[in-house]
């Protein structure tokens, strides 16, 4: 979406905002969390993190947007000492398009930049780091997959446009009403190009036609087990 005052975190939030030692749901042991409403639990950052992480030598973090400052998932990055990731961003002629970030994420990959084994993908706007990046690809590589995606929690059925689709998610479903989130996954940089080349085949022919979601969760079945979701919600935080 493009950047605009009711998305953005403004310097009074930010400001207004202080640091509090205890923290609400069951958010917070997770490394990622993701959702507007659940990160303003946890910004401004804890002081005692300032500084005090940096990246793995084998993971690319990257992050995608059209805004004009650095997003919230930048800053919560800088507060805790990385900043060596990386943002892509390239002129638009439309409005935004959560496709935008599958085609940008592709062609970096392809241009053979990436050098690293994994690679961290999270959205810009609702997305902050909250603890040490090596404790995700330590949790990763304990699972027996290629890729992982965020896990969504919903009461009600979001593959309405896909029946077919929920049926198959509730066979392999390791907690009833969760399912594929797309703006946060990790997962081996390899398997991600093969996966979003699969991916960029299907823009704009479903509905909605510019929804990277829609996408992947249409992809999911055809590289299951490789791909998976984080239904215990080892490594991200949404709900």
């Amino acid at each position: 979406m493009p950047w605009n005052q009711r998305l953005r975190f403004s310097e009074e939030f930010r400001q207004s905002k202080k640091f509090q030692k205890r923290r609400r749901l069951s958010a917070g042991h997770q490394p990622i969390v993701h959702r507007e409403k659940r990160i303003k639990l946890f910004w401004p950052l804890d002081p005692s993190l300032k500084n005090k992480f940096k990246k793995p030598e084998n993971l690319t973090i990257v992050t995608a947007h059209n805004y004009p400052e650095k997003s919230i998932f930048e800053q919560s990055l800088d507060f805790l000492g990385i900043t060596d990731y990386v943002v892509l961003s390239e002129p638009i002629k439309t409005e935004w398009r959560h496709t935008y970030k599958t085609k940008w994420v592709l062609k970096f990959l392809q241009s053979g930049e990436c050098k690293t084994k994994y690679l961290l993908f999270c959205d810009a706007r609702d997305t902050v780091l909250i603890d040490d990046p090596q404790k995700i690809l330590d949790i990763f590589k304990t699972m027996n997959c290629e890729l992982i995606f965020n896990a969504t929690l919903r009461k009600k059925c979001i593959y309405w446009i896909m029946p077919q689709l929920l049926d198959w998610t509730k066979t392999i479903s390791k907690k009833h009403g969760r399912y594929l989130n797309s703006g946060a996954f990790i997962g081996k940089t390899e398997f991600i190009q093969q996966f979003l080349e699969s991916a960029v085949t299907l823009i704009g022919r479903l509905y909605p036609p510019f929804s990277d979601q829609e996408i992947f969760r249409y992809l999911h079945p055809a590289f299951y087990p490789e791909v998976d979701i984080d239904y215990s919600n080892d490594i991200f935080y949404r709900n």
